[in-house]
């Protein structure tokens, strides 16, 4: 069942008043999975999205703090770190004929910014959770490559090469005479 434009209104009231227990019952093993498919409806549907996003960021912290913690049920763990990585990758398992689940800009800053808050308050939970290896895959994305793809060593010191040497004539056009350019580049 996808949700009828006319009712998005509604659902979001219906989300306000069950964000609490919808989040909360993430780290519970007993409702963990069927919980993130009632989430999913929700954050992939692109007409509830924002909503979605703006009502639950501040609630979905506070769930990873209480979710990593020592006495919560791996399998609970897992869910959410999956969730969050389909949330940013998007999904191949949609519910409902009409849903799509690619994910967006806004899905993808939904998770940094999760990760990252949660990161920043809980310093040791974060380092000892499974959202370590997740956040460096986004904060990689988010940074894109640093060198064009290259398949030989030959070819990344000609990309640092032509990197430096660009950086070498903005150098010269920012105020660096031809004998401090010498001195630098003898350097």
């Amino acid at each position: 069942m996808d949700f009828k434009p006319e009712d998005l209104d509604q659902w979001i009231v219906v989300l306000a008043n069950m964000k609490n227990h919808l989040l909360i019952s993430l780290c519970y093993k007993d409702f963990s999975a069927s919980t993130i498919r009632i989430l999913k409806k929700f954050f992939f549907n692109y007409d509830l999205q924002e909503r979605m996003i703006n009502e639950c960021l501040e609630i979905f912290i506070s769930m990873l703090r209480l979710l990593y913690q020592p006495d919560t049920e791996s399998e609970c763990k897992e869910n959410v770190h999956d969730f969050l990585e389909e949330l940013h990758d998007g999904s191949d398992e949609c519910i409902g004929t009409d849903t799509q689940c690619n994910s967006t800009d806004e899905l993808r800053s939904f998770v940094y910014e999760s990760i990252k808050a949660f990161a920043e308050a809980n310093q040791k939970a974060y380092k000892d959770s499974n959202l370590v290896e997740l956040m460096n895959k986004v904060v990689a994305q988010k940074r894109g490559p640093i060198f064009p793809q290259v398949k030989k060593p030959s070819q990344v010191a000609a990309a640092f090469m032509k990197n430096w040497q660009s950086s070498r004539k903005v150098d010269l056009k920012n105020g660096l005479d031809e004998a401090r350019a010498e001195e630098y580049e003898s350097e």
